[in-house]
């Protein structure tokens, strides 16, 4: 099971925006559960780290201030 949580997150109907999912048993199995996120999954200056790596490691650049908002500027 262990992409179900992922799945779900992405397409679970009852799934609102900010809401965190994890495996139910002991946080390592078992169908998807609704969870408070981490403080460490609030970390802006963790989530600035992870996206400097990612880009580093997939030689990819993502200017996000070009795209913030345009899925509501319809």
């Amino acid at each position: 099971m262990g992409t179900l949580p992922t799945l779900y997150a992405a397409t679970g109907s009852s799934v609102e925006g900010g809401d965190f999912f994890g495996p139910k048993h002991f946080k390592t199995f078992g169908y998807p559960v609704r969870e408070d996120p981490s403080e460490q999954s609030k970390s802006e200056s963790g989530a600035k780290k992870l996206w400097t790596l990612s880009e580093r490691l997939t030689h990819l650049s993502f200017d996000i201030k070009k795209y913030r908002g345009a899925a509501t500027n319809t």
